[in-house]
């Protein structure tokens, strides 16, 4: 879906691509309005003073959660919630637990009771996923069988030869996989549903894409009954691999594959950091002094990570010291518009006054993209998407940088940069300085960062950034 829903700060309260007028309750407009009842929230929450106490950009983090809060939001149920909860106070705990954390200790918020409920997401015209539809109206398949192939909401055109197969061999992957796996398992647990079959190709080629794997959910139920299905079909049924996926961006799911050249028969948890282990786990949180304990061993752990990390930076500057002789490239060399002679000159270091907004852009992209989906910076255009996230979660000083038509750009903006609008001049008399915010967009290994781009001076290097623009939002 490429809308993305804005916070609601104001009545009357638009909601939707459709942006219809909602009335809301009297606990979701506190929420909305009240900014020390939804700080207060905030950080109150489990794990906040581990995560954020102490910390100089606190203030930050808070506006962050805040402007999370107030967005609407499609959850697994297909209903549009907006407010404070449990959910996302189960976020704020999650994060305080830092990169390890032991495989039966985590948070888990209700991720289908927020109490700001507003409606169904068809009704606001948010586009609800073919099987959601078939269950609202009462016309999903009873049974899984061939005539019943599963498809998924990424497979748009229906089947299609792609990767060197047909439309029958796919058809025939997906008969396989039907027969041998989902049938079995429809027969012994019906409330199994099929939410993802065969993709098209897009942003990964792997078993769906051939017709070979699916995902299974079983709305509302409780996690020992989907770790039971998953125990079935290893202990049971013939597959290529079966993962029991945890995540806190949406209730867990079986992903299964059949593949008829071989069965390697694999076995496999993803828990909630997307560590991946061998073996069929129930992920259980735990409580009290058990919880406290936990959460000290990952401060514990992180704290010696960095302790020793700073170690080694220091080493490396000592036995590594930045030279560069000869640099055709940099400022003042000769490089195309950047030299003194075009009025570049030597642009020099970041300004240390601009902000450091990293919290924001992480949260968005932990926060995932339209539908759920994990943000892809392996296209331009997915970069684009995801600067337009990254600025809708911003203050107003942030906005897009200008590109001119021959550059790589998306919606006439830059695919991994934004741009500080400083309201006083920078250390050299400027007012704006470019950040780059996805490291190798275009690529496999895109990921986002903070990265400031040279003390701003005229059209910076980034962009076309005068003393007044072009910079928008």
């Amino acid at each position: 879906m490429a809308f993305v829903q804005q916070q609601l700060s104001a009545p009357p309260y638009l909601v939707g691509p459709d942006q219809k007028a909602v009335t809301l309750n009297a606990e979701i407009v506190r929420d909305l309005t009240d900014d020390a009842w939804l700080k207060a929230q905030i950080s109150s929450s489990e794990g906040w003073d581990q995560s954020h106490g102490g910390r100089s950009r606190g203030s930050q983090a808070l506006a962050s959660w805040m402007q999370q809060a107030r967005t609407p939001m499609v959850l697994d149920d297909d209903q549009v919630y907006v407010g404070w909860s449990e959910y996302w106070s189960s976020l704020i705990t999650l994060r305080s637990l830092g990169g390890r954390r032991a495989l039966t200790g985590t948070a888990q918020g209700n991720k289908n009771s927020k109490g700001g409920r507003l409606g169904a997401a068809d009704s606001f015209g948010f586009a609800l996923s073919e099987v959601s539809v078939a269950l609202a109206a009462g016309t999903a398949p009873v049974g899984v069988d061939i005539e019943c192939i599963p498809l998924s909401s990424l497979a748009k055109n229906g089947i299609t030869q792609q990767l060197g197969l047909l439309q029958d061999d796919i058809l025939y992957n997906l008969s396989l996989l039907c027969k041998n796996v989902l049938e079995p398992v429809k027969a012994k647990y019906p409330g199994i549903v099929v939410a993802s079959g065969f993709r098209q190709v897009n942003t990964g080629i792997g078993p769906h894409e051939r017709g070979q794997a699916a995902d299974i959910i079983i709305p509302s139920a409780a996690d020992t009954l989907l770790y039971e299905v998953a125990d079935f079909i290893v202990k049971t049924l013939q597959f290529d691999q079966v993962i029991l996926n945890y995540s806190m961006r949406r209730s867990p799911w079986i992903h299964v594959s059949f593949v008829s050249t071989g069965l390697r028969r694999t076995a496999l948890t993803r828990d909630f950091d997307d560590t991946f282990h061998s073996g069929l786990f129930l992920i259980t949180p735990k409580t009290g002094e058990d919880r406290a304990a936990a959460l000290r061993e990952q401060i514990e752990y992180r704290d010696k990570i960095d302790a020793e990390l700073q170690i080694v930076e220091k080493r490396q500057l000592a036995l590594n010291p930045d030279i560069v002789i000869g640099d055709a490239t940099a400022p003042g060399m000769g490089s195309a518009g950047e030299d003194a002679a075009s009025g570049g000159g030597d642009h020099g270091e970041p300004d240390g006054t601009v902000p450091n907004e990293m919290s924001i852009v992480q949260s968005v992209f932990d926060a995932l993209g339209p539908g759920g989906v994990a943000w892809d910076f392996t296209t331009h255009d997915g970069g684009g998407a995801f600067v337009e996230a990254v600025v809708s979660a911003l203050p107003g000083e942030w906005g897009h940088v200008g590109k001119s038509g021959g550059q790589t750009m998306a919606n006439g903006h830059a695919v991994d940069a934004i741009a500080y609008k400083s309201p006083t001049p920078l250390y050299n008399g400027k007012w704006f300085q470019v950040i780059d915010i996805i490291s190798s967009v275009g690529s496999a290994t895109g990921s986002p960062q903070w990265y400031p781009v040279g003390a701003p001076v005229g059209d910076t290097p980034d962009g076309e950034l005068g003393v007044n623009g072009p910079w928008y939002r």
